[in-house]
């Protein structure tokens, strides 16, 4: 039973006491006005205190009144609106319980994955330093080359180049020409590669800004590294085509028509 059904009830016993008590008290005066007429002397009638009862149930009642109405009206569809609330709430707390559950898992996950990525990072990071510089030597002899690692943190710090061909005073890789660039990149490639081998490498015209002394040194590295892989290159240029095994070219016989022409260079040598 709700708030307002309780009040309800007590007033309703309230008013059938006051008018219970109303009865009494007129049914009570008669009978002591009887008795005082036969023995006025013997009767000591209180009446102010049957008078105060009767206020105070009225008063009881006045507060009663007022409290129900400032409940307002009785909305008897509430329980139902509650248990629906009720279950969309427990609803949502168990996804929200299970979502934080599963960041919590992934926050520690991903703590292992940084101290992982940390650990390899602090173990390769200076075998591709020495690996650059002594490739970068090959290219340039004489220059100097590193790979620079600025500030503490993995994530967050810079890593540059820093080349200095033989007799320039190179502040920035922009003062470098279009060769030069070239082999720096070539440079730090094939020292990634030294570090973690590949089971073939696929070079797309990498020799095509090289002049012709760059591209002999070019052809050269790529006779040492073939020996630990296979090397796919796409190129224009002769002298990096005398080193190669077999070559592949594509040619157009009729117009509008390719054709793939294969040659064995260790067969026709």
């Amino acid at each position: 039973m709700s708030e307002i059904e309780v009040l309800k009830e007590n007033i309703k016993e309230i008013q059938l006491r006051i008018t219970g008590i109303t009865k009494d008290k007129d049914s009570l005066k008669d009978k002591i006005e009887e008795l005082r007429l036969k023995a006025p002397e013997s009767i000591d009638f209180n009446e102010e205190l049957l008078n105060n009862s009767i206020e105070e149930l009225i008063s009881e009642k006045v507060l009663l009144t007022e409290k129900k109405e400032k409940l307002g009206k009785l909305n008897f569809e509430a329980e139902d609106f509650f248990q629906v609330a009720e279950a969309s709430y427990l609803s949502f707390k168990k996804e929200y319980d299970d979502i934080t559950e599963a960041v919590k898992r992934l926050k520690q996950m991903l703590k292992g994955i940084e101290a992982e990525v940390r650990r390899l990072f602090n173990k390769t990071f200076p075998k591709i330093q020495k690996a650059f510089e002594k490739i970068f030597e090959y290219f340039f002899p004489g220059g100097k080359g590193e790979i620079v690692f600025e500030g503490s943190d993995i994530f967050s710090s810079r890593i540059y180049l820093r080349a200095v061909p033989s007799g320039k005073k190179t502040k920035r890789l922009i003062q470098l020409s279009d060769g030069e660039k070239a082999m720096l990149g070539i440079s730090f490639l094939f020292s990634l590669f030294e570090i973690s081998p590949a089971p073939f490498l696929l070079l797309d015209e990498l020799d095509a800004p090289l002049d012709d002394k760059n591209i002999i040194k070019f052809s050269e590295y790529l006779k040492h590294i073939k020996k630990i892989t296979q090397i796919i290159v796409v190129t224009h240029n002769k002298k990096t085509m005398e080193i190669a095994d077999r070559l592949l070219g594509v040619t157009e016989d009729r117009p509008g028509i390719s054709k793939v022409v294969s040659v064995n260079l260790k067969e026709v040598v």
